[in-house]
């Protein structure tokens, strides 16, 4: 049998877990299925310790001053501190040995990362009160450190994760359907005015300083079959061996502009037909659960692995009488991450019923609000991920 390693909770501290709900990159870390032999179920392993620490920063960050950046300092020297400590040895030895040398090296990424997020967050006191621009700008660029050491941390997680194969035992009932053994990543590129239709774009998209960058515009997205490997590995399938999505029109938006859809009422089912059951891993358990809404399950309260309410959140949509009735089309939201419904710890309505989130858009997200109607899907392309997926091709 397969050995099964269980994802960390998203968080059990409800001011910051309301944060990382809204962060697809933040998710995607905690919903790596992380295998540690320092963890215990009284202590996380310690690079989870250490990736808590530095997402606590950001509640800091969002604290107004003088409290906020006084806090954020305490936390960076907290960090630096753990770095030096025991946790720093566990976590090197928490990778396997043939990984060890690249996690090293990762490790010294985080160090150099956290001397200059120290630095950053000390000029944050330098500012001159009342200089709100000024702040929101140093906070902004102390974020950007922030992100590059997370992304670091997020690294050494993924060599902590079995390199071949899922951390748990598929249903036999689907073994058969194509499914995603890990993660994969693509790009994803979108052509403006591709169809006729009223547009608030004509020129093409356009950045936050009003510059215009063209009619097209590639949108990268990570897949994560340790959460969903059939609904990833279904659209994946489709997207990338099929080319099903290739020129398909985006064919609707929600009257409240949270979240688009394609490969719906106006695209050809695939054919051969392939039925992919509903899919959702709740946040915290080993695997998925096929066949139910957490509605029909009676969870409907409880937070999945993957919500909705991040940003970019790709998800696949099924017939609201048939919850193994899952095909093709796919639903990107665009919820606002300030948003009550953004940030709520549970019981979303789209949460786990709408439709089974398989992953989310990572590079270029911020261009998602200006994706219409009137615009298609140029093409999919696979960037990394393709050798894990299995059974592709199939019916």
């Amino acid at each position: 049998g397969v050995r099964e390693v269980e994802a960390s909770p998203i968080s059990s501290n409800t001011l910051l877990r309301r944060y990382l709900v809204t962060d697809p990159m933040a998710l995607l870390r905690y919903a790596l299925p992380v295998s540690a032999p320092s963890a215990t179920p009284e202590k996380p392993p310690a690079v989870r310790q250490i990736q808590t620490a530095l997402e606590n920063i950001e509640v800091d960050l969002r604290t107004p001053a003088p409290r906020g950046p006084r806090a954020a300092a305490r936390s960076v020297k907290r960090v630096r501190a753990m770095m030096q400590s025991r946790v720093k040895v566990e976590m090197l030895l928490d990778v396997p040995k043939d990984r060890r040398d690249k996690a090293a090296v990762l490790v010294g990424g985080v160090e150099r990362g956290l001397e200059k997020l120290e630095a950053g967050v000390a000029e944050l006191g330098d500012v001159k009160k009342g200089a709100k621009k000024g702040l929101a700008q140093r906070k902004n660029e102390v974020r950007d450190v922030l992100a590059e050491v997370l992304d670091d941390v997020g690294k050494i997680e993924e060599l902590m994760v079995p390199s071949s194969g899922l951390p748990f035992n598929m249903s036999k009932k689907y073994e058969d359907l194509p499914r995603l053994e890990g993660r994969a990543r693509i790009a994803i590129t979108v052509q403006k005015g591709a169809k006729e239709g009223v547009t608030n774009f004509p020129e093409g998209f356009i950045d936050l300083n009003g510059v215009r960058l063209g009619k097209e515009m590639t949108f990268e997205a990570v897949l994560d079959g340790y959460s969903a490997p059939l609904t990833a590995g279904n659209f994946l399938d489709l997207a990338v061996n099929r080319h099903f999505y290739d020129n398909l029109p985006v064919d609707a938006q929600s009257s409240k502009n949270f979240y688009l859809s394609v490969g719906g009422a106006d695209a050809n089912v695939p054919t051969p037909a392939r039925k992919v059951p509903f899919e959702v891993k709740l946040d915290g358990e080993r695997k998925p659960q096929w066949g139910s809404t957490l509605d029909d399950a009676g969870v409907a309260d409880l937070q999945p692995a993957l919500p909705v309410t991040a940003y970019g959140a790709l998800a696949l949509a099924h017939p609201e009488d048939d919850p193994n009735g899952g095909a093709a089309q796919v639903y990107v939201f665009v919820i606002d991450p300030k948003a009550d419904m953004a940030r709520s710890f549970g019981g979303n309505l789209y949460n786990g019923n709408l439709a089974a989130t398989f992953g989310y858009i990572v590079e270029n997200e911020e261009f998602l609000k200006q994706v219409e109607p009137c615009d298609k899907i140029l093409k999919v392309v696979a960037l990394e991920g393709m050798d894990r997926l299995v059974n592709g091709n199939s019916k």
